[in-house]
């Protein structure tokens, strides 16, 4: 009888252990590397919204959400003005770059879904202004 409680209760620490390990920590960069933001997401079981990440700096409010991690993303920038060259780049993490997009508006689609599973980094390039988000890709 103690033999199963006590094997009961292994599987009980293992499994809370296991949900509890579900949550993803999620880091914002500056122009010059510097971390300035992290977030802890919990997992996407308990919570079906979409992802959202934010980056604001002197300019602009930058919102990056995505539903899932297949590899497509949205971009939304507040306070984009016309007329100002505007793109956006992923870089894997060997540093090349895998997409290119000029960003002509306040929304922008991103769809990185043929590329491999990983994790990437989303430049966004309005005028001088430089922002980085890092972006995962799971299925």
């Amino acid at each position: 009888m103690k033999h199963n409680f006590f094997l009961l209760l292994t599987l009980l620490i293992c499994s809370a252990s296991i949900i509890i390990a579900q949550n993803e920590i999620c880091y914002s960069y500056d122009a010059s590397g510097n971390r300035i933001k992290r977030v802890l997401r919990s997992s996407q079981l308990a919570k079906k919204e979409p992802r959202l990440n934010r980056m604001y700096n002197d300019k602009y409010n930058i919102t990056l959400s995505s539903s899932s991690s297949d590899g497509h993303f949205a971009v939304n920038i507040v306070n984009y003005r016309g007329g100002i060259d505007s793109y956006l780049n992923v870089y894997n993490v060997a540093g090349l770059k895998i997409y290119h997009k000029n960003i002509f508006g306040e929304s922008t689609d991103i769809d990185i879904s043929s590329s491999a599973n990983g994790v990437y980094i989303l430049e966004i390039i309005i005028g001088d202004t430089k922002s980085q988000f890092k972006i995962t890709k799971k299925q």
